[in-house]
């Protein structure tokens, strides 16, 4: 990894970081979650912020193409596509100690307005996978109010009648 590293750091320039953050990430961190620990250290020994950052940028624009999409409801596939990269979105972001921000993906609207269209079935399992990285982290567990405000939300859900949705 290491060698790979100092390789990579040789030829990446700043022009590439968008293209290679797309591609790390919808060709590859979308399809391969048994590797996403691996893309992780790729990113964290390479130290390039702004590279870290465009793979952050092109996390959420997918997340919010797939939560987009008509056939999220109805294709398995794209739901395992977005279950993915929220367990990478909370693996790059809540297991490092850094937070989602409501301005790139407000995840307690996101839940709301699933209830309200219908799209719980890829909505919940989605943010549920997200804070998974909860588990890795020292400032995002219980009493976080941001954890417990989403965790109330999933429950708040959870026991409306006649709604159903499975984690």
């Amino acid at each position: 990894m290491q060698q790979k590293v100092r390789e990579a750091r040789e030829v990446l320039e700043p022009k590439f970081f968008k293209w290679l953050a797309n591609q790390l990430v919808v060709k590859r961190i979308c399809t391969q979650p048994n590797y996403h620990p691996t893309y992780l250290k790729f990113m964290t020994l390479l130290k390039i912020n702004d590279f870290e950052d465009a793979v952050l940028e092109c996390t959420y624009d997918n997340i919010r193409k797939l939560l987009s999409s008509e056939k999220i409801q109805t294709s398995t596939q794209d739901r395992s596509l977005l279950k993915n990269i929220g367990s990478w979105l909370g693996m790059i972001t809540l297991a490092r100690d850094r937070p989602v921000l409501a301005r790139s993906l407000d995840l307690k609207e996101l839940l709301y307005m699933a209830f309200e269209e219908g799209k719980l079935i890829a909505v919940a399992p989605f943010v549920a996978k997200v804070l998974e990285g909860c588990k890795s982290s020292t400032v995002f567990k219980p009493p976080n109010p941001w954890v417990l405000g989403l965790v109330s939300t999933l429950k708040e859900i959870y026991d409306v009648p006649g709604k159903f949705f499975f984690i």
